[in-house]
């Protein structure tokens, strides 16, 4: 009798281990909808791709968290964010992922002017309300295309949401002789290839192009 009984324990120890030794850990895993914006009210999604996992902690890095598997999230704040998912299988075991959200401005990098068709020579500004952001002189083709550089500066920052650019056509004594605009995006920016947007301002039968190059800068 004792040996069988001997035996049985073994193979019941045995099969115990094995079971154990199979149970997948929790493995954590998740994507954001974008890691880096100049929206400081985008809302931010994140959607958990964890395994094995049946509990789950967001941490958002400004105070914010979540118990849900995908959530939601905005900042209202500048600067770089680590957000931390951590999970929990439910046998206690834990595993967690951190990502880095930033949230920073666009700030002026060149504006190229590639055409002009008005009387030659041309004195023109382009600016935002009262900031002017470049004085441009064209005296004929040859001038083409005029490239202004920006500093990395908080000044060439843009710090709104909807930035309207002014396009002014001035006389040899500085005046304004007509004004244009166009308003853009944030999110034109962000989308746009290069970070580059292409104006044409038209005004009667003058009109002037050029791209605005943006830089993406944390601060």
């Amino acid at each position: 009798m004792k040996p069988g009984v001997f035996f049985l324990l073994i193979a019941i120890f045995s099969s115990s281990c094995k079971k154990d030794a199979s149970t997948p850990g929790p493995i954590a895993c998740f994507s954001a909808d974008k890691y880096e914006t100049a929206d400081e009210i985008h809302t931010f999604s994140f959607t958990s791709c964890s395994q094995n996992a049946s509990y789950f902690y967001w941490d958002f890095g400004d105070g914010g968290f979540s118990g849900y598997p995908s959530t939601t999230h905005i900042y209202y704040a500048y600067g770089n964010f680590n957000v931390r998912l951590r999970v929990t299988a439910s046998d206690g075991t834990e595993n967690t992922v951190t990502k880095t959200i930033t949230i920073g401005h666009y700030s002026l990098s060149k504006i190229i002017f590639t055409a002009v068709v008005s009387s030659l020579p041309v004195h023109c500004r382009v600016r935002t309300g009262s900031d002017t952001l470049a004085y441009i002189n064209i005296n004929g083709s040859a001038d083409l295309p005029y490239t202004i550089s920006f500093a990395d500066s908080a000044f060439n920052d843009v710090t709104t949401l909807y930035p309207v650019y002014y396009y002014d056509e001035l006389d040899s004594s500085g005046n304004t002789i007509w004004t244009t605009s166009h308003g853009i995006s944030i999110q034109e920016i962000e989308t746009s290839p290069g970070n580059k947007i292409d104006f044409s301002l038209l005004h009667n039968s003058a009109y002037a192009e050029f791209s605005i190059y943006y830089r993406f800068v944390n601060r």
